[in-house]
């Protein structure tokens, strides 16, 4: 296929993106009002909450055999008009069976859909002259910013959430489905560039592909002689930055007003400056990487995540606090999208088993973090258990050097 056809197809990607995290946003605002309405401790919460990561879980598999038999688009089209559909279900609920169903429902569509656009994302960008990844991510984040944000203001005003619900999935779905449309079919994909046009060639071995900056324009294929090891590596470091992200989410206003004894309105600029901060990171990040290589922004992410959580940690103040919040943010940004677009770029695997594998394990590092954090803290404390994130962060920074990420 042209390869300017599929590069053309690139607003269509990004706007799924864009939708993925505007269904996921306007969720959360309704989270308080479901519990008050089913009359929920926070111990049957959490575990109704529980279903949506594990949903998002459980759908790997299935979304790499859509992708293997159908295509991507498949997978992303079906994935979201099931995650639209679970978040209608999710607030129209009128028991805790029902609600716990609908958002397994809901996250197993964001499991489909996630997986699916990110697929398209890699085979757009290696049409390109430039990566994507980073920016779509940052498409996700606007979406996921504009659809809370939308969601508070129509509680506020006064309706209900089965009317909000109803209306996000209707409005997501007229808006979204002529662009799913646009996006690539199965066998829709750009033939490798010859050399003259930038690209080295397939057959040489790894070492001589690894970390060359002028490499990383229109994203080749990763070619590889031991593939389970590379995917395991990549599933290790996805983990980590999963987890570490999902740390900074759940624990860092805990953290300011438990441990800082900070006000709520001042715990709360703490999440602001790390969800902030790591929009600023994926809009940036394609230019960075193409100015160095992926490898250099994963392993230097990794390695500032670190030095942000520590900073945070070591903190005596607010301030300080908030800038170490921030700087993680900026490290953690573009990680998920190198990760996940490295895995579905490797060839030597089954299509679509690679990333479904790398997302399902990073998945995982954003269902058990934070709880484990939870426990570890009810042992040691939060402050130094959070040390440990830091330290994690960092060893997953080194595990990142040596692969052929590029």
């Amino acid at each position: 296929m042209q390869r300017e056809a599929i590069a053309a197809r690139l607003p269509s990607v990004a706007v799924m993106f864009f939708l993925n995290g505007a269904l996921l946003g306007a969720w959360v605002p309704h989270i308080p009002e479901m519990q008050q309405r089913l009359g929920l401790g926070e111990g049957a919460l959490g575990v109704a909450l529980l279903m949506v990561p594990l949903g998002s879980v459980g759908s790997m598999p299935v979304g790499a055999w859509i992708i293997r038999t159908f295509g991507s688009r498949r997978s992303t089209v079906i994935g979201f008009l099931t995650f639209a559909t679970g978040l209608s279900l999710a607030l129209l609920s009128a028991s805790y069976v029902g609600l716990a169903a609908a958002l397994a429902l809901f996250g197993l569509g964001n499991g489909l859909m996630d997986l699916g656009m990110n697929a398209q994302g890699v085979d757009v960008e290696h049409a390109r002259p430039r990566p994507i990844m980073s920016m779509l991510h940052g498409m996700y984040s606007i979406g996921n910013f504009a659809g809370a944000m939308l969601a508070g203001a129509l509680l506020t005003v006064g309706l209900q959430p089965e009317v909000n619900g109803v209306a996000a999935a209707v409005g997501a779905l007229l808006i979204g489905l002529p662009f799913a449309a646009r996006l690539l079919k199965k066998g829709e994909r750009a033939e490798p560039q010859t050399a003259g046009e930038g690209r080295r060639d397939n057959h040489r071995d790894d070492e001589s592909r690894a970390g060359h900056g002028g490499e990383n324009a229109g994203a080749p294929p990763i070619v590889v002689r031991h593939v389970a090891g590379f995917v395991a590596v990549l599933c290790i470091v996805a983990f980590f930055n999963l987890m570490g992200e999902s740390a900074m989410n759940d624990w860092s206003t805990v953290y300011m007003r438990s441990v800082l004894d900070t006000p709520a309105a001042i715990a709360a600029t703490a999440y602001g400056a790390f969800a902030f901060a790591m929009a600023i990171g994926r809009f940036s990040g394609d230019r960075v990487i193409a100015a160095t290589s992926r490898r250099f922004v994963l392993a230097c992410g990794l390695a500032l995540a670190a030095i942000g959580v520590a900073t945070a940690m070591l903190a005596s103040g607010a301030a300080p606090a908030i800038v170490g919040f921030a700087l993680a943010g900026l490290g953690l940004a573009n990680g998920i999208p190198i990760l996940f677009g490295a895995a579905g770029r490797l060839r030597g695997l089954r299509e679509g088993s690679a990333m479904a594998t790398v997302m399902a394990v990073a998945y995982g590092g954003g269902l058990v973090g934070p709880p484990t954090i939870g426990f570890i803290a009810e042992a040691i404390g939060l402050q130094t258990t959070l040390v440990g994130v830091a330290a994690v962060l960092l060893v997953a920074a080194i595990v990142s050097t040596p692969t052929p990420v590029r």
